[in-house]
């Protein structure tokens, strides 16, 4: 035997023999045993009507919630957005601006945001200020 037919030979015939070979020997062995996963076994010590056991369920009315306050946080800036702003931030990776009215101010003035927790939102103002030099404060935003 050359190399070429006993590589085939170890590849086609041993190897699936050694892998397979088991669970074949088994099933052929318990071919009459099998159960079937599928056939649900049925209760046969107890058998009662579980609709009487049930008495009917009150439905409650749904609370419909009025005021629901959220709040989110912003990272704003002191300027308005301008073409040096975006790209000061562009090269950081922030690419969606947004415009928001300042509580501090009362003019429109650029942001990034919102975050959900103000610790992200100090996480991205510590980043900003490090890296370029910008007047920015975090600020909280409510419906």
């Amino acid at each position: 035997m050359n190399l070429r037919s006993l590589y085939l030979f170890f590849i086609f015939i041993f190897i699936p023999i050694f892998l397979f070979g088991k669970p074949i020997i088994n099933y052929l062995e318990n071919i009459n045993n099998l159960t079937y996963s599928l056939e649900i076994p049925v209760n046969t010590k107890e058998k009662r009507d579980i609709t009487k056991d049930y008495v009917k369920i009150k439905t409650v009315k749904k609370s419909l919630t009025k005021n629901t306050i959220i709040e989110s946080w912003v990272v704003s800036f002191s300027e308005p957005v301008t073409k040096e702003l975006t790209t000061k931030l562009n090269s950081l990776g922030i690419t969606s601006i947004i415009t928001i009215n300042s509580k501090k101010t009362k003019t429109a003035v650029a942001a990034v945001g919102p975050f959900v927790d103000k610790k992200i939102a100090k996480n991205i103002l510590n980043k900003i200020k490090n890296k370029i030099d910008i007047n920015a404060s975090i600020e909280s935003i409510t419906n």
